[in-house]
C-alpha cells in the first residue's frame, strides 16, 4: 500500500465520487480506466478514416455521460449529507 498526498479539495472532489462501499482506489482506478479510453480514442481517430472514430467516439461519449450520472448523483448525496449534518 502506498500513500499520495492530494490537497483537501482534491480529496473531497474524489471522495464526492465514491459510491457506497468503494475505496479512494476504486475512485482513481476508475478515472485512469476513462483517461486510457479517451487515449485510445485520440491514437484511433489519428488513424482512423472509415467512420471507426466516430463509433468510438459515440461509445466513450455513452460510457462518459453514465459516469457523469453517477458522480452527479454522488455529489448530490455528499451535499444532502452535509446540508443534514449541518442543520443539527
Amino acid at each position: 500500500m502506498t500513500t499520495i498526498h492530494v490537497k483537501e479539495d482534491t480529496w473531497r472532489k474524489l471522495n464526492g465520487l465514491k459510491k457506497p462501499g468503494e475505496t479512494m482506489d476504486d475512485v482513481i482506478r476508475k478515472i485512469l480506466e476513462i483517461f486510457s479510453e479517451v487515449q485510445e480514442i485520440y491514437s484511433a481517430s489519428s488513424k482512423a478514416e472509415d467512420g471507426s472514430f466516430d463509433k468510438l467516439l459515440e461509445e466513450f461519449c455513452s460510457i462518459a455521460d453514465e459516469e457523469f450520472r453517477e458522480i452527479t448523483e454522488g455529489l448530490r448525496r455528499s451535499f444532502q449529507k452535509r446540508i443534514i449534518r449541518d442543520e443539527k
